[in-house]
């Protein structure tokens, strides 16, 4: 019979190697509310309904290994018997309550390799189980970096549509200026008032944008 591997730190060193691989594709360096992506991505696994439940099932499973390996250990009881009953003989009154108590010892010494093969069956769903919580690790810390990425994104770009917001605003007073003393044509100055509309329609759809990924973040 193969040797049982240690499930847990397994299971910890897997999920450990892709959390690095992917804090490898993200800076960490760089907060979205003031927590590393690794702060977040470890919490979220903590918290998460479907890690915790893929954790149960892991944690059945190894007991289930532990339940299919007492087969092959004696097991050890004791049975008591409790009979109470009464008669009457000849006018007397007469107790004829039994009650024992039996101690036994048994020990399977062969069931057919039946015991063998449960014991197998049931580190093999260990096993699955291992990997299935394996993959939600990943699964959860791939959605939380995509969240987390986007937060950043759109933080960028609203940023630099607020810069674009503020040029467009100078250019219109420079714009203006010319305007009243006469060295440009007054749709110059409508031009520019069109491109900072723009400019402004842009940078609010940034912001709602940004509020939508930052509440799923």
């Amino acid at each position: 019979m193969s040797r049982p591997r240690p499930v847990g730190r397994w299971v910890a060193a897997c999920a450990q190697a892709n959390t690095i691989v992917l804090l490898a594709l993200v800076c960490c360096g760089v907060p979205a509310y003031g927590e590393t992506l690794a702060q977040v991505v470890r919490q979220v696994q903590e918290e998460h309904p479907s890690v915790r439940s893929s954790l149960a099932l892991l944690e059945a499973a190894g007991e289930q290994v532990k339940q299919a390996k007492s087969n092959f250990y004696p097991s050890l009881g004791v049975e008591a018997q409790v009979n109470e009953e009464r008669d009457r003989q000849l006018g007397f009154a007469l107790d004829r309550s039994n009650r024992s108590i039996d101690a036994f010892l048994r020990w399977n010494l062969f069931h057919g390799l039946t015991d063998y093969h449960s014991v197998r069956m049931t580190k093999r769903d260990r096993e699955a189980a291992a990997d299935e919580l394996v993959g939600i690790h990943e699964k959860v810390a791939l959605q939380v970096a995509a969240a987390y990425l986007e937060v950043l994104r759109l933080r960028e770009r609203a940023a630099l549509a607020a810069t674009f917001v503020n040029e467009n605003k100078r250019l219109g007073d420079d714009v203006g200026k010319l305007v009243a003393a006469g060295k440009t044509a007054a749709a110059d100055s409508e031009q520019v008032d069109v491109g900072l509309i723009d400019a402004e329609w842009q940078w609010a759809q940034l912001r709602g944008q940004l509020a939508g990924a930052e509440k799923t973040y």
